[in-house]
């Protein structure tokens, strides 16, 4: 299956933007945009930031507006096993919701938003760093 690179643009309540880029695995151009729907649903529910754009072959924009005092200087940093089971990898995430906060500084795992979250990565659509598989989470901590 081809590969499919996609940049997700978000904004917090400041007006300030960021991006966040993945290669999606898709048979085509419209399995690949279903892919990222999917992932931009999850990943919504883990960020207060708005994604409002993605684009792949062609721009899709997302209704919706920042959470109240979101802010993109925030963040979590999730630290991954990669499908092979040897290398470690992060992914970083802008505004991550309260809702899964630990008040402890790290993230609950298991949380259904972080679990469903997680699903877009290990299922091998949504692929990180040079194009690799997540296998599963190792731990998530805000960033400081």
């Amino acid at each position: 299956m081809p590969d499919y690179k996609v940049t997700l643009s978000m904004r917090d309540a400041y007006a300030r933007e960021t991006t966040r880029s993945a290669i999606i695995n898709a048979t085509d151009p419209v399995a690949a945009d279903v892919a990222v729907g999917l992932w931009v649903t999850d990943l919504q529910a883990s960020t207060e930031l708005q994604i409002f754009k993605s684009v792949i072959a062609v721009e899709s924009l997302y209704a919706g507006a920042p959470a109240a005092g979101a802010n993109k200087d925030e963040g979590m940093t999730l630290s991954v096993l990669l499908v092979d089971g040897v290398k470690k990898a992060s992914i970083q995430i802008p505004g991550p919701v309260q809702s899964i906060r630990n008040p402890d500084g790290t993230i609950d795992l298991t949380d259904p938003i972080m679990t469903d979250l997680l699903v877009n990565y290990t299922n091998g659509n949504i692929r990180i760093s040079d194009g690799e598989v997540v296998g599963s989470y190792i731990k998530g901590t805000l960033d400081v």
